[in-house]
């Protein structure tokens, strides 16, 4: 599920950082706490070896990780830029072409005419378009496939019809079985063409477009899923990134045993410092990693079912409340009503919102006269 904490940071204030920054579901302390739980293990392990040792011993110990005490993590920072950022344009590549219902509802609703017969097609090509979505989505997300294991699910579920079921398991689709309800769904509003409930050709070629363009969205999440980013890439990332850490494990220990102000460093207790590195790098490590897959089952990923339902539902209702109530005269019409505002709410923005920068400086007077002249080639414009 998605985490939101948006109205956590709607005004800025010394303490609203704090609201995020220790929360728990879908934060960064949830992704990085074993991790870092066995990075500290893995420290203090080496750590009392390291002190047992004979002063012979320690030499040969710091004499062979001294070529790495002073390595920093410049590179992982540029290569962790770029790979982060490769994910977060296809996570919100995968999330705006997942489907919205909306724009092919007020379209099949809005230029065909009223009749019940009508009305059952109207229905029936939203009911087609999300089945289709859940033919899609079962096939790339693990949410949608649980829900919906089988044909049979679906048609307990009220998407599909048991003879429509059938049809689409009849047929030969070894590639995409979505592809079936949109084209009954084309088939539907051709239909109604023909019989002439369309108010023209080119609004019929409008509805049609959304349908288009709704199946559109559909394929583009589908093929995300199907190429994903080359399995080395990745790799490369993820290895890089522990294998630091694990050399930090045995580079960033506190070698000066011997000298008494040690004991009064932090550093001589608890590697502070590399713990800060290990939450920047691992935290977006880890944030790539929870973004690479949108469609699965972290905190943030998407709500695959809950759109499905939210698409059924707000389709239908768009079909069915496609006719305005009676047209009445509004408080507006009166030049003196408004704005209104509860006695307890003083907004501040009011009068400023929309405001040209200097629209409320005056140079003239509303009626006084400006004296003018000719812009001549000697006196070029400022």
């Amino acid at each position: 599920m998605t985490i939101s904490y948006t109205y956590d940071v709607a005004t800025e204030s010394y303490f609203g950082f704090f609201k995020v920054l220790f929360r728990w579901k879908g934060s960064v302390w949830k992704l990085i706490h074993r991790e870092l739980f066995m990075w500290l293990v893995l420290y203090y392990t080496v750590l009392a070896i390291y002190r047992t040792l004979d002063e012979e011993r320690k030499k040969i110990f710091r004499s062979n990780i001294e070529h790495f005490i002073n390595f920093e993590p410049s590179i992982l920072t540029f290569m962790l830029s770029f790979f982060v950022t490769t994910i977060v344009q296809r996570w919100n590549n995968v999330f705006t072409n997942m489907g919205f219902i909306e724009n092919a509802a007020y379209a099949v609703s809005s230029f065909m005419k009223n009749g019940e017969d009508v009305r059952r097609a109207q229905r029936t090509v939203i009911r087609y378009l999300v089945a289709s979505q859940i033919l899609v989505m079962r096939s790339i997300s693990i949410k949608a496939l649980r829900r919906f294991p089988n044909y049979e699910s679906i048609v307990t579920a009220g998407f599909l019809t048991k003879e429509e079921s059938t049809i689409i398991q009849n047929t030969d689709l070894s590639y995409d079985s979505s592809c079936v309800p949109i084209r009954w769904a084309i088939q539907v509003l051709r239909h109604q063409y023909r019989s002439g409930n369309f108010f023209s050709h080119s609004v019929y070629r409008a509805t049609w477009k959304e349908v288009s363009d709704f199946e559109t969205h559909l394929s583009r999440v589908r093929k995300v899923d199907w190429v994903p980013i080359p399995l080395a890439y990745p790799q490369v990332i993820f290895f890089a990134v522990r294998l630091y850490f694990v050399i930090c494990a045995f580079a960033k220990q506190y070698f000066d045993l011997d000298d008494d102000d040690a004991r009064y460093v932090i550093h001589y207790y608890f590697p502070i410092v590399t713990v800060f590195q290990f939450i920047c790098l691992m935290g977006w490590l880890k944030v790539a990693e929870a973004l690479l897959n949108p469609l699965g089952e972290d905190d943030d990923d998407f709500e695959v079912n809950f759109l499905i339902d939210s698409n059924i539902y707000t389709g239908m209702l768009i079909i069915e409340t496609s006719k305005p109530p009676p047209l009445k005269p509004d408080l507006f019409e009166d030049r003196n009503f408004g704005p209104i505002y509860p006695n307890n709410i003083t907004d501040q923005s009011v009068g400023q919102a929309l405001c040209g920068s200097v629209e409320n400086i005056k140079l003239a007077g509303k009626d006084a006269s400006i004296e003018v002249k000719k812009n001549g080639e000697n006196n070029p414009p400022a």
